[in-house]
Formats: C-alpha cells, sequence, structure tokens
C-alpha cells in the first residue's frame, strides 16, 4: 500500500466533469484506488463515490493505491491530478 496528498488545485472541486476524467483515468489500473477526503474513504473508480465525497476547491486529498503496479499508478494518477485534470477543467 503507497500513498500520497495532493491538492486539487482549481476553483470548482471535483464536481461532475472532472470526476468523470478521474473515473476514466483509473478504470483500467490494476490495483484498488482509495481517497481520503476529511476521514472518509471512497473508491476512485466509482464516480458516485468521488461526487459523494464533496470534494471542494484548493482542498487536499489523500491517494491510496492497493496492489500490483501501486507505486507506478500513485505517481501517474498523482500527475494527472495536479497537471492534466486541473488544467481541463479551467478551460
Amino acid at each position: 500500500m503507497v500513498t500520497v496528498k495532493v491538492k486539487i488545485k482549481n476553483s470548482y472541486g471535483l464536481h461532475l466533469r472532472p470526476a468523470k476524467k478521474l473515473c476514466q483515468k483509473v478504470q483500467d489500473y490494476p490495483c484498488e484506488i482509495l481517497m481520503q477526503v476529511r476521514g472518509n474513504y471512497y473508491n476512485v473508480k466509482s464516480m458516485l463515490q468521488v461526487l459523494a465525497a464533496g470534494v471542494k476547491p484548493d482542498e487536499e486529498i489523500e491517494l491510496i493505491c492497493k496492489g500490483d503496479e501501486e507505486e507506478t499508478v500513485l505517481e501517474n494518477l498523482k500527475i494527472f491530478i495536479e497537471e492534466e485534470l486541473c488544467e481541463s477543467i479551467e478551460d
């Protein structure tokens, strides 16, 4: 199991569009991916759970990966959230 904290750097949080992009990104990863938000855990492969987390603008989340290729998955996911996901939201 590996973890990393990531700040959601946009003025909208994880609303419908970025939640969909995030869930699509992780579907083919071979490990379990959770995020911890305000003490609660959510399955990142479930769009409903990502939306239910209610991640607010500039909020920090903790990503947790368990299983095959967990370190590589976590590194790729951190980059995706910090760079690609936040850039696409601002368009």
